[in-house]
C-alpha cells in the first residue's frame, strides 16, 4: 500500500485541542479509505532549545517535558489522554522540528497531504504547511485547508504573496471556508474548491466507536467555549430553560477555567473519547467552537453559537457561518434574548 504524509495540527503545540486532534484522526481514516497509509507528520516550528535534542529517545523526553510543561495546572491528567489517544489511533512519525526533517520522514511517501484546521492562517504562515518540499514525483494535495480569515488585511498580504508560490507546487486544492476559497483565487491560476470539514465525512457511527460509554445518569446541556464564558451565561441558561434541565456541563479550557464562580459542572479531565460522549448524550451545546458545531451537527444535536470574546485573530466565526450555510440540516437554537 502506498503511504500519504499529512501535514497538520494536532496534539503538537503544547495545547490540547479537541477539533485540532479528531480532525486529525478524521484525514487518517479519508486517506485509510482512499487506498492510502497515513503517517502524520509530527511536526513542530524549531526553538531554540530543540537543537540540544538529537537522539529519537532524547526528543521523546523533550517532547513529553514539552507538552505538558505548556499545559496550566489542573489540565496535565487530560493532556495525558491526548497523548493517549494520539499514539493509539494516530499513526505518526518521530517529532519533527524543521523543514529537512519533515521531508526525511515523508521521502518514501507517495502523496502529500496539508489540512486541514487553520493550518494556512496568516498569523502562523509556515512553508512546511504548504508542502515546500520534497520531490516533484510527490503528488500534493490540499484537504479542507482554513484561512481563518474572511477578509485580507495589509497585514496578511506578504504571507498571500509567499503562499502564492507555494500553491503553484499543489497538484489539487481544497479549503473549507467559501471566503478562503475566493481570497486564495486571486493569488492562483488552479482552481479552489471547498469541502467540508474532516469531522464531518465520518458519520456518527465510527465517532461512536471511539466514544467512552456515557457518564452518570440525567440529562444536561453541555457547554464548550475557547473564549470567556462571562457573556454567554445567559444565554446557556435560556438553552437549559428550553430543554426542562438546570444542569449544565462545561469542559474547561484555559481561557475558560477562571470564573466559572459556581455556574455548572466543571470538568478538567476530559478526553478525546469523553468529548464525542458528552455531546453524543447532550440535551443541547452551546458553544464557541467550530468543531463544537460540527459534532453537534455529527449527533443531530441542538446547539447555540456563542459569540467568542478573546483570540479574535484565531476565533473568526465566519467558520461557524459557512458550516451552518454549506451543510445540510444544520441549523441553530432560536432563543431569543
Amino acid at each position: 500500500m502506498k503511504k500519504a504524509a499529512i501535514i497538520t495540527w494536532c496534539n503538537n503545540n503544547g495545547v490540547a485541542n479537541y477539533g485540532q486532534i479528531l480532525q486529525c484522526y478524521a484525514m487518517t481514516r479519508i486517506v485509510r479509505e482512499k487506498g492510502y497509509q497515513p503517517l502524520v507528520i509530527r511536526y513542530r516550528r524549531q526553538g531554540g532549545d530543540e537543537r540540544r535534542w538529537k537522539s529519537a529517545a532524547a526528543r521523546g523526553l523533550y517532547e513529553l517535558y514539552f507538552e505538558q510543561n505548556l499545559e496550566e495546572k489542573g489540565f496535565h491528567i487530560r493532556k495525558s489522554r491526548f497523548q493517549k489517544f494520539f499514539l493509539t489511533y494516530i499513526p505518526h512519525s518521530a517529532p519533527c522540528y524543521t523543514l529537512e526533517e519533515v521531508e526525511q520522514a515523508a521521502k518514501d511517501c507517495a502523496l502529500l497531504i496539508c489540512g486541514s484546521d487553520q493550518i494556512w492562517n496568516p498569523a502562523a504562515y509556515d512553508p512546511v504547511y504548504y508542502l515546500d518540499f520534497g520531490s516533484e514525483r510527490q503528488r500534493r494535495i490540499a484537504f479542507a485547508a482554513s484561512m481563518g480569515i474572511t477578509t485580507v488585511q495589509e497585514q496578511h498580504q506578504p504571507v498571500l504573496e509567499q503562499a502564492a508560490k507555494h500553491l503553484k507546487r499543489l497538484d489539487r486544492i481544497s479549503v473549507r471556508e467559501q471566503a478562503g476559497a475566493e481570497i486564495l483565487q486571486a493569488y492562483t491560476q488552479k482552481k479552489v474548491h471547498t469541502v467540508l470539514d474532516p469531522t464531518l465525512h465520518l458519520p456518527a457511527e465510527e465517532w461512536d466507536r471511539l466514544a467512552s460509554p456515557r457518564k452518570g445518569k440525567g440529562r444536561y446541556v453541555l457547554c464548550y467555549t475557547l473564549g470567556r464564558l462571562t457573556a454567554g451565561k445567559a444565554a446557556v441558561r435560556r438553552v437549559c430553560e428550553k430543554f426542562g434541565t438546570q444542569r449544565v456541563i462545561l469542559i474547561a479550557t484555559q481561557n475558560t477555567c477562571r470564573g466559572y464562580d459556581g455556574f455548572g459542572e466543571v470538568l478538567y479531565d476530559v478526553s478525546p473519547e469523553d468529548f464525542i460522549s458528552l455531546v453524543k448524550y447532550a440535551e443541547a451545546v452551546c458553544t464557541d467552537s467550530f468543531h463544537g458545531v460540527a459534532f453537534s451537527v455529527i449527533y443531530h444535536k441542538p446547539f447555540c453559537v456563542l459569540e467568542r470574546k478573546t483570540e479574535k485573530e484565531w476565533g473568526g466565526g465566519g467558520r461557524i457561518e459557512n458550516l451552518l450555510r454549506v451543510y445540510k440540516g444544520a441549523k441553530e437554537l432560536e432563543i431569543g434574548k
